[in-house]
């Protein structure tokens, strides 16, 4: 197993379960996002995602993700200026919020 397996593990299961009592749906769509995020590292790297470690996950790859979800795949970052109130989407065209 890779040192990546008990970190997204416990990132999970005490981190957002646990301490942010997050929802199922918040949970699901944390899963989604690593999903994708591991299946993209292991296009980048050539290594499956159960063998990635977290050195693999460096600044430059995250980096180049975060572009691949702008780019291919209409995702994007918001901040609480844009949108509505509370920093609400404006409409349904704008892009998800992947990260908080």
């Amino acid at each position: 197993m890779s040192d990546l397996a008990p970190i997204l593990q416990g990132f999970f299961t005490d981190r957002l379960a646990r301490q942010k009592k997050a929802s199922s749906n918040t949970v699901g769509a944390y899963c989604d996002t690593c999903r994708l995020l591991l299946s993209f590292a292991q296009d980048k790297t050539g290594r499956a995602p159960s063998r990635l470690s977290l050195a693999d996950l460096d600044a430059a790859l995250i980096g180049e993700f975060l572009q691949h979800l702008e780019d291919k795949r209409g995702n994007g970052s918001m901040s609480g200026s844009e949108g509505g109130p509370a920093g609400q989407p404006a409409g349904p065209t704008r892009p998800q919020r992947l990260w908080q």
